[in-house]
């Protein structure tokens, strides 16, 4: 007669062992699937955000200050960054592409790592309370086509690196603290169609570069320091330079609305806006047919109660800047 098999520790021991050893592969099986499942949760599209985008991001994080805690998502690990769990990020392939955080109450400064982000098309911070320079960095950002600062503290002058955006689309600095002359460079961006860094303590001149871009729909520089005269050179007109007459840039000029009322500007009217067909309502309304062109602060003065029709362009942003008192608009389309 068979008896039951003693119980024994060591017996014990053994079977335990056993019973471990045939439990390891599941164990280890389960483990990879969840670990395959929180890195598809993170990548989302399938791709991890970049080491360098990652750092710029936690560099951009450090630097501002979040009373609200909008970026607490940002977390250590990058782990969701691409996949819509970090608040205010858009990502293509693991690079981000889209910074939108407007009315969050930050403040801090914007590092200078945001140039980091190389594929980074959309930088959207307006109505917070940021301060510090605008990073130069900027312009290391070759497919960068919006951005929109307006509503902060913004100190310091207008990088003249955001020249080299050669995808610029729209630049709203706005409604901020920035002092220094208007970078010429801007007119390197030939897409540029939107300028507004109105309200502001900007002083100079204008440059007759920017005033010659084929490409602006949209120019506010009220509410600044500016002085010396408009430049001559809208619409492909004949300016002065140093040497001799140069022939501005060609092309398709399509101005709409131009803002230059409250600043220190003399002289004369330019006779190139008259090359402006969407602006000749606006000089008109002054005169029809004027036999001395005015003094240009008197001309400015009459013309800063009149604002662009309802179809007026005003560039190709959704979003737009404060202080949009039009110094010379355009009517409809």
């Amino acid at each position: 007669m068979l008896r039951p098999f003693p119980a024994t520790a060591h017996h014990r021991c053994t079977l335990l062992l056993l019973l471990t050893v045939t439990l390891l592969p599941s164990l280890a099986a389960a483990a990879a699937a969840h670990h395959q499942h929180l890195h598809d949760h993170a990548a989302g599209d399938g791709v991890v955000i970049s080491q360098a985008d990652y750092q710029g991001l936690q560099a951009i994080k450090h630097d501002l200050t979040d009373p609200y805690a909008f970026l607490r998502s940002w977390n250590d690990t990058g782990l969701g960054a691409c996949s819509g769990a970090w608040v205010g990020i858009k990502c293509v392939q693991g690079k981000v592409v889209a910074i939108t955080l407007p009315w969050r109450g930050l403040a801090g400064t914007l590092s200078e790592r945001i140039g980091q982000l190389t594929q980074l098309r959309r930088l959207s911070l307006h109505d917070n309370a940021i301060s510090g320079p605008i990073p130069t960095s900027l312009g290391f950002l070759p497919d960068l086509r919006g951005v929109y600062l307006f509503n902060n503290r913004f100190s310091g002058a207008v990088p003249a690196s955001i020249g080299n955006c050669v995808a610029l689309q729209a630049f709203d600095a706005s409604n901020n603290l920035l002092t220094g002359a208007i970078p010429p460079s801007l007119a390197n961006s030939t897409k540029l169609m939107r300028l507004n860094l109105s309200h502001n303590t900007i002083s100079g001149d204008i440059p007759s570069e920017l005033a010659a871009s084929p490409s602006l729909v949209f120019l506010s520089l009220s509410h600044n320091k500016l002085s010396g005269h408009i430049p001559d050179t809208f619409a492909g007109s004949r300016a002065p330079s140093s040497s001799s007459l140069k022939e501005s840039i060609t092309g398709t000029y399509n101005l709409a609305v131009l803002e230059l009322s409250h600043n220190s500007l003399d002289g004369q009217i330019p006779q190139s806006l008259a090359g402006l067909q969407k602006l000749q309502l606006a000089l008109h309304c002054v005169d029809q047919s004027p036999s001395v062109r005015p003094d240009a602060r008197e001309v400015l003065r009459q013309l800063e109660q009149i604002r662009p029709g309802p179809e007026g362009g005003a560039g190709p942003s959704d979003e737009g800047g404060a202080g949009h008192v039009a110094a010379a608009s355009a009517g409809n389309e």
